[in-house]
């Protein structure tokens, strides 16, 4: 079964002050975006990633995505509301199974996704 990992990633950050997406501000060094995406990337259960962002940051995701996985990737944008980017995610996506995972909580390791997929 193909696994589709959708990334949510089209906060605006105003809540803790930032003037950026918060998936963009540096963690140890990268943008917590590549945090994220690194976890998914490297488990073996997920065939694709699919980036949800705000249309105004589909073209710096794109060159910052750019070699960061080596799983086929999309980027689309995102809607209003949550929901409406979630369902955005959903119809870029080709596998039969998805998991839907906040962009920003960078945290979530392989053995989590594995346990979600399985």
């Amino acid at each position: 079964m193909r696994v589709s990992a959708i990334i949510v990633a089209g906060g605006r950050g105003t809540r803790m002050g930032a003037e950026i997406n918060k998936v963009f501000l540096p963690l140890c060094g990268k943008p917590i975006i590549l945090h994220t995406i690194g976890a998914f990337d490297r488990c073996a259960d997920i065939d694709e990633i699919i980036v949800v962002t705000g249309a105004e940051d589909t073209e710096k995701m794109s060159a910052l995505l750019k070699g960061a996985t080596d799983k086929p990737y999309k980027i689309t944008p995102g809607g209003r509301e949550r929901q409406q980017s979630v369902y955005n995610g959903l119809c870029a996506a080709s596998g039969e199974l998805a998991v839907i995972h906040d962009g920003a909580r960078c945290l979530v390791t392989e053995r989590e996704i594995s346990a979600v997929t399985a």
